[in-house]
């Protein structure tokens, strides 16, 4: 899946299908692993659309299944290379569709490379723009 593509840098999100050759360039991926990227953008798959429907291929299994709970556990964006705004991005839309179903969520994790808080920083302050994007209130210092 998309852990697959951790070590791509630069990775916008979303991406519109005709950005496909120009995001792959862009995130300076080489080979075969280009074409796969750049496949798979194309396709859709790195749109808010696509991350929608693979949310409601769980809502259909839970309801399938008499409603039962669903929690969605360690998902995140890997700071390191994502471009910052992507990485807000996708964690709001990614909230905004677990809370719209009525799912629990957690994301992975607190300080590492997909953490709330700011790692280089001497104190460790939480990542504002992050916690407004998971809907949550400003942490107190």
């Amino acid at each position: 899946g998309w852990w697959a593509f951790s070590q791509v840098k630069a990775l916008d999100w979303p991406i519109a299908p005709e950005g496909a050759q120009a995001a792959a360039e862009a995130a300076a991926v080489e080979g075969e692993a280009r074409n796969i990227l750049t496949d798979q953008i194309r396709r859709g798959l790195f749109s808010e659309d696509a991350l929608r429907q693979r949310l409601a291929v769980l809502k259909a299994w839970q309801r399938a299944n008499g409603d039962v709970p669903v929690w969605i556990g360690e998902f995140g964006v890997y700071r390191t290379f994502a471009p910052r705004e992507a990485r807000l991005r996708w964690h709001r839309v990614m909230r905004e569709e677990a809370e719209k179903h009525g799912w629990g969520w957690a994301v992975w994790d607190y300080l590492g490379d997909f953490g709330v808080l700011q790692p280089n920083a001497p104190d460790r302050p939480f990542d504002t723009q992050l916690l407004e994007s998971l809907g949550l209130p400003p942490a107190a210092r």
